[in-house]
């Protein structure tokens, strides 16, 4: 779970990376790009799925999470995430 947790620091610089490429709202590009990198990182696919759903309930686009790093930071560690990785989860 640690390494999952260190891990996740990258998961905010790929994420913030794909937001600055954004315009406005949530095209289907922009989410499955968010998935492939949460994926990237071998992180199950529940939880990215999770983080994917709460960020576009904060958030009307990607660029929007530009403005605001803290809050993303709160969702990519919310319990009802963190809950959906299995505890194999091997993250390299």
């Amino acid at each position: 779970m640690t390494t999952t947790i260190n891990h996740l620091g990258i998961f905010v610089s790929i994420f913030l990376s794909l937001a600055i490429c954004s315009c406005s709202g949530w095209t289907e590009k922009e989410k499955a790009q968010f998935i492939e990198s949460c994926e990237t990182l071998k992180l199950d696919r529940d939880y990215c799925d999770c983080v994917l759903e709460n960020a576009m309930k904060q958030y009307s686009s990607m660029s929007d999470i530009n403005d605001d790093e803290k809050a993303m930071a709160e969702i990519i560690t919310s319990p009802d995430c963190l809950n959906k990785i299995d505890d194999n989860t091997v993250v390299e």
